[in-house]
């Protein structure tokens, strides 16, 4: 199911099929993520299990979903998204998108959440990226970001790193924010956004997100101390 198939009162074949270009790094978070947790399940081989940019069941991957059905060709299948068959098939789709090395290290990013992390943990783990994008940037790059100059619209955080990021760590304190925000008197932070989703297809994921920030970097923080090998941000006022 893709987020743009979502609009209120347009169900038609055309619609739902009508790609809409990318024209920035926050965009295309955006995009991404919203079509990850509606979809909600992998794009994979249904027989060996091998995820697919696209499925027998139409399903897309992460990157999938920023390729234009025009611009897909099976022999991307297999390949990451930085392979050169790949980024051609993204340019093509989003001709005024920048595909700079930040734009690369997204794609990968996002390339690794839908390939290596269990749905029902999509939207924490895409909390904890939104969270730590800069960072990861920064990382990736091994160069200094100017926080005042370089931010994507994403938080400004002062690190104090004592660990490593893996796949692990994010699966285990999205893990433990999902049965937190399961137990949530008042309301769920998945539930409240698939529900606002809903009513506006054209939300933004990192607005939700800073809306929020400060509650669900709580769930973030009880389900981090665990491990101790994690810094403690300094989030924006």
């Amino acid at each position: 199911m893709e987020v743009y198939g979502l609009l209120a009162n347009q169900s038609t074949t055309e619609v739902k099929n009508q790609y809409i270009p990318l024209k920035s790094f926050e965009q295309v978070f955006d995009a991404i993520i919203k079509h990850l947790v509606v979809q909600n399940e992998r794009s994979e081989n249904s027989f060996e299990g091998d995820c697919r940019y696209r499925s027998e069941n139409n399903y897309k991957c992460a990157i999938g979903c920023i390729i234009d059905d025009k611009f897909y060709d099976e022999v991307i299948e297999g390949s990451t998204a930085d392979v050169n068959e790949v980024i051609l098939a993204i340019q093509n789709s989003n001709p005024n998108l920048e595909i700079n090395e930040d734009m690369q290290t997204l794609f990968m990013l996002m390339q690794n959440l839908h390939d290596k992390i269990k749905p029902e943990f999509w939207f924490y783990v895409a909390f904890l990226y939104y969270r730590d994008m800069n960072f990861i940037l920064q990382c990736n790059t091994m160069r200094f970001i100017d926080n005042t100059k370089h931010t994507f619209g994403f938080p400004i955080h002062n690190h104090s790193v004592t660990g490593t990021a893996t796949n692990t760590i994010y699966e285990d304190a999205a893990f433990k924010m999902h049965y937190q925000d399961m137990r949530n008197k008042e309301f769920s932070f998945k539930e409240l956004f698939m529900t606002q989703l809903k009513a506006n297809p054209s939300i933004s994921v990192r607005e939700f997100f800073n809306e929020h920030i400060h509650r669900m970097c709580k769930l973030a923080e009880n389900s981090l101390h665990y491990f101790n090998i994690w810094y403690t941000p300094k989030l924006p006022m």
